[in-house]
């Protein structure tokens, strides 16, 4: 399914006149910089780069035993099935709830895809005093990617890079995404003109 979208979106960049937003038409899928080499399908993102961590930056912190606090704020369900060894799970929503987090450095770990939700929480507890609090770009997927420990039911691990239909419904109205219902149900053909 990613990658009929990639090559959707690969067709479109190549559409004199259609273009991604921040590109200019007909230029091609912008990769950005912090695209994992390792991972044969480019992100695409607009998140802002002030709220985010690396991954390999978390697992050299990690390594050398530095104090940090990996907080994921996945679904219950999913942080059972899988997760970081040593993170907690907490709702995004409570997280600005828990005074002991409050002096600590903070990861937010989520899903991996762009969520501009978990971008405003983090800009949300740095403004209520959570001065040290980062997101973990990519996610878990991209911890996984750079060879983090995860620990939790291995089956889960094969749906790890999977992105669930309910991720683009807050990307329904963007310039920047075209999502496309390649489902059973879904009967509409689409042609498009170059």
């Amino acid at each position: 399914m990613r990658t009929l979208l990639l090559c959707l979106l690969l067709s479109l960049s190549q559409c004199p006149g259609v273009g991604l937003a921040g590109s200019p038409p007909a230029s091609g899928i912008p990769i950005p910089s912090q695209t994992s080499e390792k991972s044969s399908i480019p992100s695409i993102s607009t998140e802002s780069t002030e709220f985010y961590i690396s991954s390999e930056s978390v697992l050299s912190m990690v390594k050398k035993k530095q104090d940090l606090m990996l907080v994921d704020v996945r679904d219950r369900n999913l942080f059972e099935s899988l997760r970081i060894p040593g993170s907690i799970h907490v709702p995004l929503y409570a997280v600005k709830t828990k005074p002991f987090l409050k002096n600590r450095f903070l990861v937010l770990v989520h899903e991996g895809y762009p969520d501009v939700t978990v971008e405003q929480a983090c800009k949300a507890l740095r403004l209520s005093g959570f001065k040290r609090v980062w997101i973990l770009r990519g996610g878990l997927v991209s911890w996984a990617l750079n060879k983090g420990p995860i620990q939790g039911d291995p089956s889960a691990r094969t749906e790890l890079d999977k992105v669930p239909p309910q991720a683009f419904f807050p990307k329904r109205d963007s310039k920047e995404w075209l999502v496309v219902d390649l489902s059973h149900n879904h009967k509409t053909t689409f042609k498009w003109k170059c």
